[in-house]
């Protein structure tokens, strides 16, 4: 039976039924459609998150608690994995070398990158080929790593390289770049720096471009230095993207793997061992799987814990 009620002009009206959690459920409000659609939208993205990504980690770190070697069934053994990478001298050599990778690297590409795009942003006027130069220092992104480490190592040759002919000519003494236990990891940070400085230097050219000009016009009435236009509009201003830089380049460093692998094999005497390169020999040359996958859970919460704290210090703006 329908119920019928009377609005305030005496119309009879038709009495809304009440929702049941049915209705919610299978989306037959007006609500719950739009629920039920913003689910499926996002259906697809959870989805590869959780192929991709939950699942091989939350798999990385079972196999981290058992022996397995490929032939032999899993042995479960706790958490003696993990005490072994812990105790392993090649191991914290290793983190020792990315740590030092990351230094020398990650802000010499902040700050080159942030200093080129600064250079183009300001001679849009007299600099014509300004595109084709940013065509130029772009072109090292879309090669592939293992082409660029081939390339380096050509240039870094000590006895018919290109780098060595330059410092002869100069009257410099040779150098022994990647064959050299000091020099190896600032080489190998010299060849990050070229192949990532073109993509951080485009993301900064956006951030410069999308600043704007009433700013810079303000700060010129007033009367600003340059230096002061940089240090107070400038820099607060580009801090999500100083942000988005630094964290990217800091994962991609502690992950680097292509470049030492094709140019010395973590040598010379381990001198170049990254982490991603001892996972990589401990779990498919030696087949110590749960050792790799421990190495690789720890290097997995460095990377988180470094992260956070670069987004808990660096997301707050500039102030000065």
């Amino acid at each position: 039976m329908v119920e019928y009620i009377s609005d305030r002009a005496g119309r009879s009206v038709k009495w809304p039924r009440p929702l049941k959690t049915i209705d919610i459920i299978f989306g037959r409000t007006t609500d719950g459609r739009k629920k039920r659609f913003a689910y499926l939208m996002i259906l697809p993205s959870v989805s590869y998150f959780i192929i991709m990504f939950a699942y091989p980690t939350t798999y990385a770190f079972y196999l981290s608690l058992h022996t397995w070697s490929l032939a032999e069934p899993l042995r479960f053994v706790g958490f003696a994995h993990w005490k072994s990478v812990l105790e392993d001298p090649l191991f914290l050599r290793s983190m020792m070398n990315t740590f030092y990778f990351v230094i020398l690297s990650v802000p010499s590409i902040v700050l080159l990158s942030l200093s080129l795009a600064l250079l183009f942003n300001s001679a849009t006027r007299w600099f014509k080929a300004k595109d084709l130069f940013k065509a130029i220092y772009f072109v090292p992104v879309i090669t592939s790593f293992v082409a660029i480490a081939w390339i380096w190592n050509w240039l870094y040759q000590p006895t018919y390289g290109l780098i060595n002919d330059v410092l002869a000519r100069a009257g410099l003494p040779p150098q022994m770049w990647l064959w050299s236990a000091t020099q190896v990891i600032p080489s190998l940070a010299i060849m990050q720096v070229w192949a990532r400085v073109g993509f951080e230097m485009m993301v900064f050219i956006a951030g410069l471009e999308s600043i704007p000009e009433v700013y810079y016009e303000a700060a010129e009435v007033d009367g600003a230095s340059t230096w002061s236009v940089f240090r107070c509009v400038t820099l607060p201003l580009l801090n999500p993207q100083i942000l988005l830089v630094t964290v990217i380049e800091l994962i991609f460093a502690l992950k680097i793997f292509e470049l030492p692998y094709v140019t010395t094999m973590g040598g010379p005497g381990n001198a170049s061992l990254t982490i991603v390169l001892y996972i990589y020999r401990s779990a498919f040359r030696f087949m110590r799987m749960g050792e790799g996958c421990a190495m690789a859970i720890m290097l997995f919460a460095i990377i988180m814990v470094l992260t956070l704290l670069q987004w808990r210090s660096l997301r707050r703006p500039l102030v000065y």
